[in-house]
């Protein structure tokens, strides 16, 4: 200890090593946070006349002749700490009278005086043992002993208070003089030379294969922190609780272990092994801690020493179902007998030998049986009579079991505050007495049979925390709506972007287009694919599809190509409804429904007239029609569709209006993409309610200042966000107005909602898509929580958490959230093995069916669970549920990919996010492999971080070991070129990225996508950049500036003035009159390949809202909508090369000539600079460098082997015969044929150019224009 007393050469009698228990002790000692554990208090009542002359003699005496009481301990500036043993040492002895307070307020300045004394961790180097005498009345008084646990162990109370008192009565009786006769004890430095003569190879063969090969270890129970951290308990103090057993209880547990030749601690452990084992679902192998003697007989006089001797040494026990708990007592019994000659092993040398990276790594809880009694000889006294003695003990374990084995049996719990409740430990005690009572009751009762639960508990959970479920309904979706319709058909149903659909409006269209459904072949439960954008047309096919009888299966138009696919594949849909103008080319071989636009326009002579689409009445038999399939994520790489019916439906909607008091003055933001169940949340209980749904565009969620300006501008009432986007919101202080916030899914902390909650509702949510959107809800209070619950079951649903056996667990306990009740669903499409797996009767409702989630939960005392992760590897990420499995299959499928592993951790903003392990070459960058995902999952799956590894690294049972992938350090490179930063800005710019990412370095060309940024970590990195350098630069801006440099060089630009284009930013030539090598386009490498064909072609055309909006994005800036696609399309090259420059070439004067544009994009600040540069350039009239159409080769050198020279044009303006196409390797053509209708033909060189590279050109061309414009974007 730094600044210890010197000591007197003199006065030193001996010096000696440290056992290793006592070097373990020093250890958490010397750690600080550790430094109060392991401090013993020993308090005492003594009665009589107590004497504080002979108090001190006695302790003088006993100190004499026990060496360990005139110990202390060095470490500073040695090579080895050692105990040095003094000749003299005065026991501190302090005194303090209370005999004048009255007698309760004695005991309470007591009970202070104990804590104080144990608060003031003794200074082992110097005075590890003190005394405290505290004077209660004439005739007795309290005597507390503290010390550290480095001195000496429980077994040695007995010894030092038998000693004491016979020295107390020596000076009582006036011999002070006359030592007592005593047996000489040995030195406690022959111990320590025991120790280190102990054959260390045997005891290593025996320890290694001991804790060889561990399965999946049973944690500790109530395995989350509790609220106590956050309340302020988590002071460093233990807590403790004890709890006596009933002298019924101890007679049967002594006759019980007598019978089996086994003893009451074999009892006890076995007992401790099976609530460990209840309280971690799926465990098989049980370790926690025990503590031996560690009194070897070949010391002679051992018993007699006062030291530290004891030990701690795991126990391990493998427990299946099927054994009895009679086999597990013997197996326990036979165990400890085979430990015995190895438990004096160091914890430290096991947890080495084990592979372990600590000794606290081999268990988390220790179970200590104090047989070592403060018995009648030791409390003899002639002249004393000791009334009473508590004794507290301290370790660094979570959780210590200590049980009295003597006097009145108990259990005595000390437990770390930050993470039990009181409460907890108390049921902890109630659950372990339970098991007791089963084993000794029953002792050839199966372990798999062992209930934790009493029945008293069950009959709380079933009829307490769960509610009646009342009468199923029997109204069908689109009924409930019409209803709606005739209250109010002048309504708002539907708002975006401005855009007003009444009720009255939306219910014609789903009229109109519901009669072509049945034309088409539209029946009961038939499956309808909608391929639509989010707006009035989507709400109004979704109800059109019902009200012709269907069920709708909704899909994303953001979702990849492959995706699609399969889901129309898997679905077997009859029909898929696009927007007009995409029905053609499309691959389905269903029939094809176009609906939008014109077509989409109310029938006003039609719409009041009501017309029976339903052929069944409204019974329980009709509502239970299929309403919707939604597809959610698979373990085989296969999504899987789930079947929702209208009663379903109706049930989750009633419990929402009761919850919320929803009404039609309520107006519901929508921002969640359709083909997840929260678009079910936003939409469904605000339409059958009389209420608005107002959607939000991709742009309005990225930008929390835009987005709420759009609540604001809408008078939204009902926000539902994921967790960090409600982060977002909470910063602001919320917004006027909304009266509920609704989160869930994600990650969801009180710092996520602190301010919200002082102005508004705020709700934690959770339920799967299996069980109709949510099944419970969770209103959040002022209070902070460390772990928001999700909820109490919500009306219409009970909740259950069970074990594997389908056991109640009891509250505190972990298991699996299973889920009954009308919101149920029927199942998954053509997946009847998997239903009837997951999808099972209700075990405690006759006639109910239960879903088995696969979610973890516990339930609190309130009645309110708490999420506590998945049984399976399945995740969620940014509120979708993703199985990794489907993530590591896509990967596979890469040819530089060998072995893959997809885990979920918290990303920079604290939000899940996936990271790819990968067994890959060294060429491997993450753009390709990100490219490669986009074909083959949504958007949401694809990972954010990428890591190279050699090879997986396992566990003992053969699973990849997570912890080692998660230190994994060599991220794959991002595909970028690299550069290093040339500029102060770019630093600046660089250490923002770093600091937001949380990495240690970023390249300059690196996009922020593939380094692990996200929409929500962009929204940070907006904050910083904007505190940092004040540009105006925002979210939207960035997506258009994805690097480091990019960004900086805007900043550059926006600083020092605010200057708009002029078009410097385009370059018609940098040699005279001719055509600059530099007109010519680069591709990727991987674009080129030879093929047979020559002149290849692909049409689309954009969907009338998208042509729509870039008609609005043209005028807002002054240009045609022509130049913004031209602008697009030649923005579209610098980001499928990495490069900072762009040639485009553009036919024009009728078809004579073509005029190149040379982007440069170092030259302008953003998106409008260039929209006015392509304009001012096109539309000069002497434009310099214009060529002949068709004459290139006069005026254009050499073509390079991966370059184009690629053409747009006005369809009209140009013929694009195979010469031309030859000429320029790629054209573009653009049909304008109206406001609402725009086509697109790319006409290519099929013989150099791959045709599926060119398809997914055209597909990121049409997502760049949506991001662009805004619409038809899901959500994140």
């Amino acid at each position: 200890m730094n600044g210890a007393i010197k000591l007197d050469r003199a006065n030193i009698e001996d010096i000696a090593a440290l056992t290793p228990a006592q070097e373990g002790l020093l250890y958490h000692y010397r750690s600080g946070k550790d430094a109060g554990r392991y401090c013993q208090q020993l308090s005492l009542r003594l009665a009589g006349e107590p004497s504080m002359d002979a108090l001190r003699f006695a302790w003088r005496r006993v100190a004499r002749a026990n060496e360990m009481l005139r110990t202390v301990f060095r470490w500073e500036k040695l090579e080895h700490p050692v105990q040095i043993t003094l000749r003299e040492h005065e026991i501190p002895i302090a005194e303090r009278d209370y005999s004048a307070y009255p007698p309760a307020e004695r005991e309470r300045l007591l009970g202070e005086a104990r804590e104080e004394e144990r608060r003031a961790a003794p200074d082992i180097a110097a005075e590890p043992l003190r005394v405290l005498a505290c004077r209660l009345d004439e005739r007795s008084l309290e005597m507390i002993v503290t010390w550290h646990h480095i001195l000496f162990d429980g077994w040695s109370n007995g010894i030092l208070l038998r000693e004491w008192l016979a020295a107390y009565d020596a000076c009582v009786r006036g011999e002070r003089d006359r030592e007592p006769p005593a047996k000489p004890k040995p030195r406690f430095k022959e111990f320590v030379a025991w120790h280190q003569r102990a054959d260390k190879e045997e005891r290593r063969a025996y320890w290694t294969d001991y804790m060889a090969d561990p399965g999946d270890r049973a944690l500790l129970p109530f395995e989350a922190e509790t609220d106590a951290a956050a309340s302020g308990a988590g002071d460093g103090e233990p807590g403790y609780y004890s709890v006596s057993l009933a002298p019924g209880e101890v007679a049967a547990l002594t006759a019980f272990a007598r019978s089996r030749g086994a003893t009451a601690a074999a009892v006890l452990y076995a007992v401790w092994a099976l609530l460990l084992r209840g309280c971690s679902p799926g465990s098989r192998d049980v370790v926690f801690g025990t503590t031996v003697s560690g009194r070897t007989p070949e010391l002679e006089g051992v018993e007699e020493m006062i030291g530290l001797f004891i030990n701690t040494v795991p126990l391990r026990l493998s427990i299946e179902d099927g054994d009895s708990a009679e086999s597990l007592v013997r197996r326990t019994a036979e165990a400890l007998r085979k430990r015995e000659p190895y438990e004096s092993a160091p914890l430290t040398d096991i947890a080495r030998w084990s592979g372990a990276e600590s000794a606290d790594d081999l268990f988390e809880t220790l179970v200590v049986l104090d047989n070592y009694p403060l018995d009648e000889a030791s409390l003899r006294s002639e002249s004393l009579a000791v009334a009473g003695y508590r004794m507290k003990e301290a370790t660094h374990y979570r959780l210590t079991l200590g049980i009295r084995t003597f006097g009145e049996w108990g259990l005595d719990f000390e437990y770390a505050r930050d993470r039990f409740a009181e409460e907890d430990v108390a049921r902890m005690a109630e659950y372990y007495r339970h098991l007791l009572r089963q084993v000794l009751g029953d002792p050839g009762r199966t372990v798999g049979s062992l209930e934790l639960a009493t029945d008293a508990e069950k009959e709380r959970i079933l009829n307490v925390f769960n509610r009646p479920l009342g009468e199923r309904s029997a109204l069908l979706v689109h009924r409930a709506f019409e209803e709606q319709v005739r209250r109010g058909p002048d309504r708002p149903a539907v708002v975006r972007a401005g855009a007003v659909c009444t009720y009255g409006e939306l219910n014609a269209r789903a009229d109109r287009l519901a009669r072509r459904l049945r034309r088409a072949g539209v029946a009961r439960d038939r499956l309808v694919a909608l391929l639509l954008d989010r707006d009035a047309d989507l709400f109004a096919a979704m109800l059109a599809v019902l009200k012709a009888g269907g069920g709708y299966i909704p899909i994303d138009r953001l979702f990849a190509a492959a995706r699609i696919s399969y889901i129309l594949e898997d679905s077997g849909a009859d029909v898929l409804i696009v927007p007009e103008g995409e029905e053609n080319g499309l691959p389905f071989g269903g029939t094809v429904v176009p609906f939008g636009g014109p077509n989409s326009e109310p029938d006003r002579e039609a719409w009041p007239e009501e017309e029976d689409y339903d052929d069944e009445e409204e019974d329980e038999d009709g509502a239970s029609r299929l309403a919707y399939v939604i597809y959610t994520s698979g373990s085989t790489g296969r999504p899987k569709g789930v079947l929702t019916e209208h009663r379903h439906l109706m049930a989750y909607v009633s419990a929402f209006r009761a919850e919320f008091r929803l009404g039609p003055d309520d107006v519901v933001l929508q921002q969640a993409s359709c083909s997840f169940d929260h678009f079910v949340e936003e939409a469904y209980p605000a339409l059958l309610s009389g209420g608005t749904v107002v959607v939000a565009d991709r742009e309005d969620v990225l930008d929390p200042d835009r987005l709420v300006r759009l609540i604001e501008a809408n008078g939204v009432t009902i926000v539902t966000v994921q967790p960090l986007l409600l982060s977002e919101l909470n910063k602001r202080g919320g917004v006027p107005g909304v009266r509920a916030y609704i989160s869930g899914g994600d990650v969801f902390k009180y710092e996520h909602y602190s301010r919200l909650v002082r102005r508004a509702s705020v709700y934690n949510s959770y339920g799967p898509t299996e069980a109709t959107v949510c099944a419970t809800y969770w209103r959040c209070g002022e209070e902070p929580l460390k772990n928001v619950p999700i909820g109490t079951p919500i009306a219409g649903y009970n909740v259950y958490i069970l074990d594997a056996a389908g056991r109640l667990m009891p509250v505190g306990v972990p298991g699996e959230i299973c889920i009954s009740g009308r919101g149920v669903a029927r199942g998954y499409l053509n997946r009847e093995e998997l239903t009837r797996d997951r999808f099972v009767p209700d075990p405690f409702r006759p006639g109910e069916r239960m879903y088995r989630t696969g979610d973890l939960g516990v339930w609190r005392a309130d009645g309110s669970v708490r999420f506590a992760g998945r049984v399976d590897e399945q995740v969620k990420i940014r509120g979708y549920r993703v199985d990794p499995r489907e993530v590591e299959l896509a990967l596979l499928e890469h040819p530089a990919v060998a072995e893959a592993v997809v885990l979920a951790a918290d990303d920079a903003g604290g939000a899940k996010a996936l990271s790819a392990y990968l067994v890959t070459g060294e060429g491997t960058t993450a753009r390709e492999l990100r490219e490669h995902l986009a074909g083959k999952v949504p958007y949401y799956m694809i990972p954010t971080s990428y890591y190279r590894i050699g090879a997986i690294p396992r566990t003992g049972n053969d699973k990849a070991d997570k912890k080692a992938l998660l230190r994994s350090p060599d991220r794959l490179p991002s595909g970028a070129e690299e550069s290093g930063e040339r500029s102060g800005t770019e630093r600046a710019v660089a250490a923002v990225w770093r600091e937001v990412l949380r990495l240690e370095r970023v390249g300059a060309h690196d996009s922020f996508f593939d380094v692990g940024g996200n929409s929500l970590l962009l929204m940070q990195l907006q904050a910083r950049l904007e505190r940092e350098f004040a540009a105006g630069l925002s979210v939207t801006e960035l997506f258009s500036l994805p690097t480091v440099r990019k960004q900086a060089e805007w900043i550059d630009r926006r600083r020092p003035s605010e200057g708009g284009a002029d078009g410097a930013g385009l370059d018609a030539n940098r040699e005279g009159g001719d055509v600059a090598a530099a007109a010519y386009q680069p591709l990727p490498a991987d674009y080129f390949g030879w093929g047979p064909e020559g002149e290849s072609l692909l049409r689309s055309r954009l969907d009338p809202q998208l042509a729509a909006g870039l008609a609005s994005v043209a005028s807002e800036h002054g240009v045609e909508r022509f130049d913004v696609l031209l602008a697009m399309w030649g923005y579209l090259f610098t980001e499928v090369t990495g490069l900072r420059t762009a040639v485009l070439h553009v036919a024009g004067r009728g078809g004579r000539t073509a005029l190149p544009l040379r982007i440069e994009l170092d030259r302008l600040g953003g998106f409008p600079d260039l929209f006015a540069a392509v304009r001012d350039r096109r539309s000069a009239e002497d434009a310099e460098g214009g060529y002949p159409l068709g004459t290139t080769g006069r005026f254009v050198p050499e073509r390079g082997e991966r370059e184009t020279l690629p053409l747009a044009f006005r369809e009209g303006e140009a013929v694009p015969d195979e010469g031309l196409v030859r000429r320029h390797g790629l054209l573009l053509g653009i049909e304008e044929a109206g406001p609402r209708d725009v086509g697109l033909s790319l006409w290519f060189d099929g013989s150099r150019l791959l045709r599926e590279k060119m398809e997914r050109l055209v597909r990121s061309y049409a997502h760049l224009l949506r991001q662009l414009s805004g619409t038809g974007v899901a959500s994140s």
